[in-house]
């Protein structure tokens, strides 16, 4: 009797075996207790078998062999003499056994798979051992019911449990027993199946073969669980299987849900019997052992042992490089068959004479027309016979059905209903598509009972064409286009295949035009098998649709296809743009180098435009709707609007001009947000891109604006806002985040120090404002001692002279500094001080955002060493551009609040603002504070400013930092191709108050390369932008490289699999593709700064097949976009695109054979469209595979 091994075997004894068993009786020496390592008793039968006449053996009596573990081997000779043998092993019992054959040591059977309400579950349990005692539990909707220990002596026992009406979905018998110093549990599940609510579905009339556009009628009963009729609805589809290639589609319907019992008790005894772990118990101390490694084999992820076998299993097989090859098996196998038959040509006897070749070919009786003929000369009947055989030669095509309907769902009926006899029957016309269908009926009664099937058919003829074609075709193109045809008859049939090609929009035949040789190909093909046969097309510049038609024909037998292609065009409108912007007091020129040194004598000119924005500070101003109209009632946007409203009465009151300006913006398209401005400059319409809600939201923000500088609503919003605030402070003196929570440190620092920017703009409103900021700082106070204090509350011995500046802390520090007014305690100021020698020591290694705050906190509290040396590392760490002003490379986006580039720059500016000129004259730091605001500017440029706390900190920073950007009237002087341009005098041309922007065309006549050249002049303070679009109409295969920060580069491969893994080679103009080949497109795109709403376009030769087709999300590399494959290009679309370099890559099919352009790839921003780049047109040549 032994024992299940505890673990395996060891490779090598201490003990011998004799040893051994003295100490472990029950225990396998070696490998004994395997049975496969068992000796084999005497041979009890041996017979010889045919397959050819029976596939089964009769054991005979089985009665008097002994009860065990049996094996049976089958042994044979294959076709080369080799010996072919298997095995499998069974266990033979019977009913009668007294005890467990085997020595096995436990045994627990049921006698019976289910059970129904009524019946009595009889369990049986068996031992070999002796004084085995095994606990029985038999659980019920997670209730023990019953426990019994039972003892076996080398015999059996049944236990007995009644099946109530309860236990629908079974029920549980656990057990549980000790021997031979190991312990075993388990539990066996007493299935117990609810009644059937399942419907049946009886097929009365269908058809799995179907001709082409003939009219069907099915019929269906549906039963009841028991066979009776019901009352009950179906719903019927059908459509195209193909379509299970890129998606799969079943109908799953379950609304009667009967869950099968899963145990919930499980008795375990790892403490007592674990072979895995010990522990020892000691009170006074415990041993610590340093463990000790080894060199070990890097497995690079592979493992062995029992963790996951079948998933290696599932990993490993059935995979081969490479591509699939399925055969096509189409055969004429139906369920209900169609004869087609054809008569015989009768023999012709006796002289003949004026007999027409027609009424030879007819066939039939040609006797009596033979007694009205005269007889006729041996020559004039060998020439009338040569006469038909020549008119027999050539095929009729006209009288051939063209298959024209090749929709993909063949009908979808939503709500069918039984008759009194439970039938349901529909009629439809099948689709001319050869193809299968996938036919989905799920009928449901009123009490949800139910029933789902599916059914396969198949549309096909005797004779089928199959055309590849492609998606479209492209001006210049030379492509070819093949048809598979198809012969499921049972004979080899010869003939004639056809290529008719129509102008889709006049009708005109065009054949002639476009097929390069023959529209007319013959074909042979054998019986149950395919050939090809091919055009090559030449696609002229002067259709735009092409209607095909492919027609096949051999004696009886016919088929034709018809479609209709697009013809795309090969001159893309081209839009090449030239950034442009100028800093205070300065004159920059530009040159659009494209424009100026074009010699293409295929391009043609459409358009030229000047875009100038005189004062972008105005954008600035535009943002703060969106922080009075914020739609969430947090006291962090309460705030905000409070802000927003106490900075707008501030900005109007201080400069009239401002209220002008915003009477102007009210009926204009200032206030119409830069995603739906400039349509007609943008490589799509911004409706159909996924950004259409964001523009609307930001254009109602703006048009919002007016309200903001309305002053009796501004005094009521200011009013409203404070109150409310007021109403949420609590009494510890601090805000939650909604109202009803906890007190929030984080948002009440938020808050006060907004209040603290207020203040050093003397826009505090009231003494409540002041009694609410004073009782927030003390109970800021409190946070920061206590946090303090937490430094040491595990741990009296912690070093003090270590890191300990937490953000928060930091934060605080920096809110503080804001109120020197309102009264420290000494305890406070100790803490203070603690963490200005921490600023100190450890200001070097912190954040950009954290050194900040650092400079201001030690400038206002008169430490002017410390704020020296963290301006000055500021300054030398930054980055100063002619366009983009001065910024830091290591201001990017994170995951934390203080890791935010908008906020971070605009705290920056604030520093320098207020304390630059501790390491610099007032004049230099007037100048780095325009710099740091350009480049605050030139991200509203290209980003839609996304939180109130960014706009908040953002819109301070620009209109209250620095120079007064906001003041400037004057227009910037623009000099293009020579020419003065002053806007005020331009036709249809309005200059926007405020920004000063403007914009104005010329057309294609008016075009000359001089207008490349652009000055401008930029009087006064502030920085300006402006754009020039050049548009124009270009070849795809001539269109050459265009970068403005963003650039864009494509490359094409051809993949191949080898003995060595993928491979890929870049493809030239001397690279010939087939048909099969695997072509990797490879973009690479690099951006020099963030923008948001990017659309990148990528179109691709005619002869070409996606891959992918199905548009979704992704994410790579950190950078999530939405792809769209559309039948001439894929689509990108990007949210947010972060300053760097990314290379996208997908797969492409090589289609059809030609020479063929593969267009260009585009992008373009949609918020600033004068950001914008294309890749160089390129062609590729495909060779037709023999």
């Amino acid at each position: 009797m032994l024992r299940p091994r505890p673990w395996p075997a060891p490779d090598y004894q201490k003990l011998s075996k004799e040893d051994f068993k003295h100490l472990f009786p029950h225990d396998a020496y070696t490998n004994e207790d395997d049975a496969n390592n068992w000796k084999k008793g005497p041979l009890v039968l041996e017979k010889s078998f045919n397959t050819e006449t029976s596939k089964t053996i009769e054991l005979g009596r089985i009665k008097k062999w002994a009860s065990g573990a049996y094996i049976i081997t089958l042994e044979t000779k294959d076709k080369f003499g080799q010996i072919v043998k298997d095995e499998a092993k069974t266990m033979l019992f019977s009913e009668n056994d007294k005890t467990l054959p085997d020595y096995q040591l436990f045994n627990i059977t049921t006698d019976k798979s289910s059970y129904n309400i009524g019946d009595t579950a009889h369990i049986t349990i068996a031992s070999s051992a002796e004084n085995i005692a095994v606990t029985i539990t038999v659980e019920k909707d997670r209730t023990i019911i019953k426990k019994e220990i039972i003892t076996l002596n080398n015999n059996k026992r049944v236990i007995s449990v009644p099946v109530t009406q309860d236990d629908f979905g079974g029920f549980a018998v656990n057990y549980s027993f000790a021997a031979f110093n190991s312990f075993q549990s388990g539990d066996v599940a007493i299935a117990v199946p609810y009644p059937s609510t399942d419907l049946d579905i009886e097929t009365l009339t269908f058809r799995d073969k179907l001709q082409p556009g003939t009219d069907e009628t099915w019929q269906f009963k549906i039963k009841g669980p028991k066979g009776d009729k019901v009352s009950a609805e179906l719903l019927a589809s059908m459509y195209d299987a193909s379509l299970d290639q890129f998606k799969p589609h079943s109908w799953n319907f379950n609304a009667i849900q009967t869950p099968t019992y899963n145990p919930y008790g499980n008795t375990t005894a790892y403490k007592s019997f674990g072979k895995e772990s010990f522990r020892v118990y000691q009170e006074r101390f415990s041993h610590h052992f340093t463990p000790q490694s080894y060199d070990r084999l890097n497995w690079f992820g592979f493992t062995f042992g029992n963790y996951f076998p079948s998933r290696l299993r599932k990993a490993l097989s059935g995979r081969v490089s490479g591509i699939q090859i399925m055969e096509d098996n189409a055969e004429l196998e139906e369920v209900v068959v169609v004869g087609y038959g054809s008569q015989k040509r009768e023999g012709i006897t006796g002289a003949v004479a004026a007999v027409s070749p027609e009424q030879l070919n007819a066939g039939g009786d040609l006797k009596n027309v033979e007694k009205t003929l005269n007889s006729i000369s041996k020559e004039e009947a060998k020439e009338l016979l040569d006469s038909s055989r020549e008119s027999e030669k050539k095929p009729n095509f006209d009288n051939i059905k063209i298959r024209k309907n090749l929709q993909e769902t063949a009908f979808f009926f939503p709500q069918l209903q039984t008759d009194a006899e439970g039938n349901i029957s529909f009629s439809f016309t099948t689709p001319e598509s050869l193809t299968q269908w996938k036919l989905q009926l799920l009928a449901h009664t009123k009490t949800l009972e139910s029933a789902t099937t599916r059914l396969t058919a198949v549309t096909q003829k005797e004779l089928m064409v199959i055309p590849n074609a492609p998606r479209f075709l492209r001006e210049g193109d030379n492509i070819t286009i093949s048809t598979k045809i198809a012969n499921l008859s049972d004979k080899a049939l010869s003939g004639e295949a056809k290529l008719v090609l129509t102008d889709a929009i006049s009708g005109e035949n065009i054949t002639e035009n476009l097929v390069e040789a023959s529209s007319v190909e013959t074909f042979s093909v054998e019986k149950e098998n395919n050939t090809q046969v091919s055009w090559k097309l030449s696609i002229p510049d002067n259709v735009q649709a092409v209607q095909y038609k492919v027609l096949a024909t051999s004696g009886d037998f016919s088929d034709g296809e018809q479609n209709a292609l697009p013809v795309l065009s090969n001159r893309m409108l081209v839009t090449e743009t030239l950034p442009m912007w100028v800093k205070s007091n300065e004159t920059r020129s530009f040159t659009l180098d494209k424009l100026k040194t074009n010699t293409s004598t295929t391009l043609k000119h459409h358009k030229l435009t000047l875009e100038i924005t005189s004062n972008p500070a105005w954008y600035a101003v535009q943002a703060l709707p969106y922080l009075m109209e914020y739609p969430y009632e947090c006291n962090e946007q309460t705030f905000a609007r409070y802000y927003a409203n106490a900075l707008a009465s501030h900005i109007a009151n201080s400069n009239p001009r401002i209220q002008e300006v915003f009477k102007q913006w009210r009926n204009t398209d200032a206030l119409i947000s830069n995603l739906e401005k400039n349509e007609e400059l943008k490589s799509i319409l911004i409706e159909e891109t996924p950004w259409l809600r964001d523009a609307q939201s930001e254009t109602e923000q703006k048009k919002r604006i007016a309200l903001l500088f309305d002053l009796n609503k501004m005094n009521n919003e200011l009013e409203s806002a404070i109150n409310k605030l007021k109403s949420n402070q609590m009494n510890s003196g601090g805000w939650s985040w909604f109202k009803g929570g906890n007190e929030n440190r984080y948002i009440t620092q938020h808050i006060i120090a907004g209040f603290g920017h207020l203040s050093k703009l003397n826009v505090i409103q009231s003494d409540s404002e002041e009694s609410m900021i004073k009782k927030a700082v003390r109970y800021l106070d409190q946070q920061f001692i206590k946090a303090y204090k937490d430094i040491r509350k595990y741990d009296a011995k912690v070093d003090l002279n270590k890191d300990h500046l937490s953000h928060i802390q930091l934060y605080y520090l920096y809110m503080r500094s804001f109120f020197p007014n309102v009264k420290a305690s000494e305890e406070v100021k100790d803490i203070i001080a603690y963490y200005q020698s921490q600023i100190q020591k450890y200001w070097l290694k912190r954040s950009l955002y954290a050194k900040g705050m650092m400079a201001l906190v030690s400038y206002r509290n008169n430490d002017i060493k410390t704020a020296s040396k963290i301006l000055k590392s500021l300054k030398e760490t930054s980055i100063t551009s002619d366009e983009l002003g001065m910024y830091w490379k290591s201001n990017t986006n994170s995951w934390y609040w203080h890791q935010a580039p908008i906020e971070t720059q605009a705290l920056l500016i604030e520093a320098f603002g207020e304390s630059g000129s501790i390491i610099q004259s007032e004049t230099k730091n007037l100048e780095t504070i325009d710099n740091l605001k350009i480049w605050l500017l030139k991200n509203k440029q290209t980003n839609n400013w996304k939180t109130t706390k960014a706009t908040k900190e953002a819109v301070y920073a620009l209109l209250l930092q620095g120079s007064d950007w906001l003041s400037v009237t004057d227009m910037v002087d623009v000099v293009l191709g020579g020419q003065q341009i002053e806007p005020s005098k331009l036709e249809h041309v309005k200059v926007e108050a405020g920004t000063g922007y403007y914009k104005t065309s010329w057309h294609s006549s008016e075009i000359q390369p001089k207008m490349a050249e652009v000055e401008i002049s930029k009087k006064g303070q502030g920085i300006a932008w402006g754009a020039l679009y050049w548009q124009y109409f270009e070849d795809l295969d001539k269109i050459t490289l265009a970068e403005t920060p963003l650039s864009l580069k494509k490359k094409l491969f051809l993949k191949t699999n080898t003995d060595t893994g993928e491979e890929i080679t870049e493809i030239t103009s001397e690279t010939k593709l087939k048909v099969g080949d695997l072509v990797r497109v490879r973009i690479e795109l690099r951006s020099d700064r963030n923008m948001e709403f990017l659309h990148m376009k990528d179109m691709r030769a005619s002869g070409l097949e996606p891959v992918n087709v199905l548009s979704k999300y992704k994410w790579q590399d950190g950078l999530g976009y939405y792809e769209s494959t559309k039948d001439a290009s894929t689509n990108f679309f990007f949210d947010y695109l972060p300053k760097g370099v990314y290379v996208f890559e997908y797969d492409l099919r090589v289609n059809n054979a030609g020479n063929m352009s593969n267009g260009i790839t585009t992008i373009q921003s949609m918020y600033a469209p004068e950001f914008s780049s294309h890749s160089e047109g390129i062609r590729i040549l495909i060779e037709q595979s023999k």
